[in-house]
């Protein structure tokens, strides 16, 4: 299970020290996403919205990835209006 969480040894040559554990979240949120039982169902922009967080944390793309946890808190902030007022 633990392998799921981890950054792959291949990417672990990042020049940012919080890139590990912006992966860990991403991972952890998508985790959570698929394998808990939800109170709330989510319209597809609100999943695009989550899945656009969850991929900025995972790095794939590294010209749209995060580079401290302020910018995630940033856009969860604002993903959390444009979500009909839910509250996480």
């Amino acid at each position: 299970m633990r392998e799921h969480f981890v950054r792959p040894v291949i990417h672990m040559r990042e020049s940012s020290k919080s890139a590990p554990d912006l992966y860990g979240l991403g991972k952890t949120i998508q985790f959570m996403l698929a394998h808990t039982e939800s109170l709330i169902s989510l319209n597809k922009l609100e999943e695009y919205l989550l899945l656009r967080i969850i991929l900025k944390c995972l790095g794939e793309n590294p010209k749209r990835k995060y580079e401290n946890i302020k910018q995630v808190q940033n856009d969860l902030s604002k993903t959390k209006w444009k979500i009909r007022g839910k509250k996480f």
